[in-house]
């Protein structure tokens, strides 16, 4: 899976080219729902789709478009990453790709300008997100943590030590990514490949995922 900030960017990079009819805010709001099962209270099969190509959902209503682009750049991007040995450029660690995510979320930050925008769609709640039988706390949070996360990059302890908490993950899970984070091997190659992914994502999307894979 993708983190928070790279679900929002490919959204961004492709919502214009292939849901011109849809309505951004709950499009982008979909998009970032399925990972919210790290509460609990949802199964991960309820949110995630395998084996998807977009002309399968490209004339869903927009939240429902939106969650299942969450899948398909999930599958895409384990993929594209995998191939490329983008986590081999990662000190061993049992939290290697929770800070490869984080790291990806950096470097693709600064491709959206307007962040403070798209912050205030998780003002409130969709109408989607009420037809999975959660607690609608849990979505206040959810929405909370994400206001907080994509408000700057994950540059800094704090942002990271944040996000981890409020995800309800302990602390020592946050100290052993930013030390994988600080010890990156080459941090010049990493950053080509996940801008390599970015620019070719539009070139993936039609391609069929592979069914199956493996992707937390």
């Amino acid at each position: 899976m993708a983190a928070p900030i790279t679900h929002i960017v490919l959204a961004e990079k492709v919502f214009n080219k292939y849901f011109p009819d849809r309505d951004k805010k709950q499009f982008y709001v979909g998009t970032s729902f399925p990972d919210i099962r790290y509460f609990g209270g949802i199964d991960r099969e309820k949110t995630h789709f395998s084996g998807l190509t977009l002309k399968e959902f490209v004339n869903d209503d927009s939240f429902i478009a939106g969650v299942k682009f969450h899948s398909l750049v999930d599958i895409l991007r384990e993929k594209y990453m995998r191939e490329r040995g983008l986590y081999s450029l990662f000190p061993e660690s049992e939290f290697l790709t929770q800070a490869a995510k984080v790291f990806e979320d950096r470097i693709l930050y600064r491709k959206i300008d307007n962040w403070k925008k798209v912050v205030t769609f998780f003002n409130d709640i969709q109408e989607g997100e009420l037809k999975y039988d959660l607690n609608r706390v849990d979505i206040e949070k959810w929405h909370s943590l994400l206001r907080n996360y994509l408000r700057q990059p994950p540059n800094t302890d704090a942002v990271i030590e944040k996000y981890i908490s409020d995800m309800g993950r302990p602390k020592e899970m946050a100290d052993k990514m930013i030390s994988v984070l600080q010890n990156i091997k080459q941090v010049d190659v990493a950053t080509k490949i996940i801008n390599d992914f970015y620019d070719n994502f539009e070139s993936l999307v039609d391609e069929k995922p592979v069914i199956g894979l493996s992707v937390v």
